[in-house]
């Protein structure tokens, strides 16, 4: 029993990161909540699971953030948010409005959305690691995507994991109301940071051999 308690032991840092994860999907939703801030919000995130990742105090990194990266993460989400605008309004009046919609104008904004789902994935990790222009950030996230398409569709994935329980039963969405508050959108990032860590590792490889 006295194991568990033990810094060093497996369920110690289980509890711990779980405890972590908790505190920055609260923090992560209380910020958000402006719409606006949503960008920083997710490279806040996106930075402090780095830093809980390489053994550093996780919590202490989240509002150090929003002082170095706010102006640029916020102009990336607000152009993101207006092509997800455009996706979503083409998806309305071309695929949902229409009683037969065309297959070949389907597939072409299901592979819209799935780009730009991709650029999301990427580009706030990338903001978060790195010190660029807000144009190579972009950039270097649509090249990362297409570099990695399977850490890419895994990101993909589980970032519409909400969005498929809410459409196959509205049901246990409702019910695990309580997951997504406290647990789930901090879990999501976690797991995906962990999926593109190695690939963000050669990048910082690269850049420090660079310089």
């Amino acid at each position: 029993m006295s194991n568990l308690f033990s810094p060093d032991s497996q369920e110690y840092r289980f509890l711990e990161t779980v405890g972590e994860l908790f505190f920055l999907n609260l923090f992560y939703l209380f910020t958000c909540l402006p719409v606006v801030t949503i960008g920083i919000a997710t490279t806040a995130l996106c930075q402090s699971i780095i830093t809980m990742l390489d053994g550093g105090k996780p919590l202490k990194v989240y509002f150090s953030v929003w002082k170095t990266d706010w102006k640029q993460s916020t102009c990336v989400w607000l152009l993101l948010l207006a092509l997800l605008a455009a996706v979503l309004a083409y998806i309305y009046l071309f695929v949902v409005v229409p009683e037969s919609p065309s297959f070949w104008v389907t597939l072409v904004i299901v592979l819209l959305a799935a780009a730009l789902l991709a650029v999301m994935g990427w580009v706030f990790p990338l903001m978060a690691q790195f010190n660029n222009t807000t144009a190579n950030h972009l950039k270097n996230a649509a090249v990362m995507a297409c570099a990695h398409p399977i850490k890419t569709l895994i990101m993909i994935a589980t970032m519409l994991v909400p969005m498929a329980v809410l459409l196959i039963t509205p049901y246990w969405f409702m019910r695990l109301g309580f997951v997504w508050c406290t647990l789930a959108l901090s879990l999501i990032c976690y797991s995906n940071i962990r999926v593109i860590r190695p690939a963000l590792a050669k990048l910082i490889a690269k850049a420090e051999k660079a310089e």
